[in-house]
């Protein structure tokens, strides 16, 4: 029988080439995201922000037992001063209690491995970045506390930073105007950012790894 994996943020970026690349290894992957996910064997129509499309997708998926949660949004990038209460709000739906109702029911079920795609923002204060650190921060700590609840029980749950990576989301920041943003577009520019397969193929080594002996841990893409 194929081992099963669900990976969230399918539809694009490092979600769509973890798909791809599980695939290729002879995985049976659920894709989860709000629009179609063609690289995922089966997709799953659905909103990480959404309590109920998480649990509906992992009800379509009971032999899962790799997950690997990409799905993240990175606006609004801007002064916390200036920032739109509903978008700075809607960044922490996604990236904190999305991070949490994945680990919920992931939990819930039979997963030995749990991947979360982390960010150097997380534990980096940078001017206008102030929703996507202060959520992707949060959502770090979730998955180091999620890791004690299981600790013990030969399952994992770990972080996984991928660091720059050519992504929909790299379009987005590079289209910003904010401190710094010239360090994304150089780094499009010279070609020096990672791409997606690269982080799938991270993905990959450390589902052939012993799930406990990664419990609590983050990780860099590049340092495994």
């Amino acid at each position: 029988m194929k081992p099963e994996a669900l990976v969230t943020g399918a539809s694009s970026g490092i979600g769509a080439a973890t798909c791809r690349l599980l695939r290729s290894e002879g995985w049976t992957v659920y894709g989860l995201a709000r629009g179609e996910s063609p690289e995922a064997t089966v997709s799953l129509r659905g909103d990480v922000a959404r309590y109920d499309d998480v649990r509906a997708a992992f009800e379509r998926a009971p032999g899962v037992r790799l997950v690997v949660h990409s799905a993240a949004t990175v606006g609004p990038l801007t002064l916390l001063q200036d920032s739109e209460p509903n978008e700075w709000r809607h960044a922490v739906d996604v990236n904190l209690l999305g991070t949490y109702h994945v680990l919920r029911a992931a939990l819930a079920g039979d997963v030995e491995l749990f991947v979360h795609l982390t960010t150097g923002a997380a534990s980096r204060a940078k001017p206008h970045w102030s929703a996507y650190s202060a959520s992707k921060a949060g959502a770090e700590h979730l998955v180091r506390s999620a890791a004690a609840d299981v600790d013990g029980s030969g399952r994992g749950v770990c972080a996984l930073d991928p660091g720059m990576t050519e992504t929909r989301m790299q379009e987005q920041i590079r289209a910003s105007d904010f401190p710094g943003v010239e360090r994304f577009v150089r780094a499009h520019d010279e070609r020096t950012s990672r791409s997606p397969e690269e982080v799938a193929e991270a993905v990959l080594e450390l589902s052939r790894r012993d799930p406990a002996s990664l419990n609590g841990l983050t990780l860099q893409v590049g340092s495994l």
